[in-house]
């Protein structure tokens, strides 16, 4: 039954921490101190350091109310705590870089130079702020060339996406 019981304050102690964090969180956007969460690169570093602050502060919360519901030895339930959330960080970061990386290695290259055999002349391919492809070519070949090429990268995108998605 100790067992249970110092699984259950440590659990609660980080459902303590994920709650004030969130919730602090939704406050300060909707009082408009933070933007919206789709806009994350426009948080400041004031920004940043305020919820550095209230998440080590959420995190002590969390901390005290694990040592409190522990039943016997309390500081090495914060201990644990901490080990348990040290954990789940780097397991969420792994994860996350994995992510990111296999998602953006189909992602097609929109700057530098790529030599293409079979070319006759200089090819150059703009994007706009949107991401559509403009193609400048010598001649006739090379822009059909380009833009086959170019309509070939977006396609493995589109096509690893829902790859991914769909398994």
């Amino acid at each position: 039954m100790t067992t249970l019981k110092s699984i259950g304050a440590v659990f609660a102690g980080f459902v303590t921490v994920v709650v004030l964090s969130i919730g602090v969180d939704a406050i300060l956007e909707s009082l408009g101190v933070f933007p919206p969460q789709n806009e994350p690169g426009s948080y400041t570093a004031w920004m940043l350091l305020l919820a550095t602050v209230y998440r080590c502060i959420a995190t002590v919360a969390g901390g005290y109310f694990t040592a409190r519901l522990a039943p016997n030895r309390p500081m090495r339930h914060a201990i644990t705590l901490g080990i348990v959330g040290i954990v789940i960080l780097a397991l969420a970061i792994i994860v996350g870089g994995f992510g990111v990386y296999t998602v953006r290695r189909s992602f097609p290259q929109t700057n530098g130079t790529v030599k293409i055999p079979g070319l006759e002349g200089k090819v150059e391919i703009y994007r706009d702020k949107m991401g559509v492809p403009h193609i400048y070519a010598d001649n006739e070949h090379d822009l059909f060339m380009a833009q086959g090429y170019v309509h070939a990268q977006e396609r493995f995108y589109q096509m690893d996406f829902w790859r991914h998605t769909t398994s």
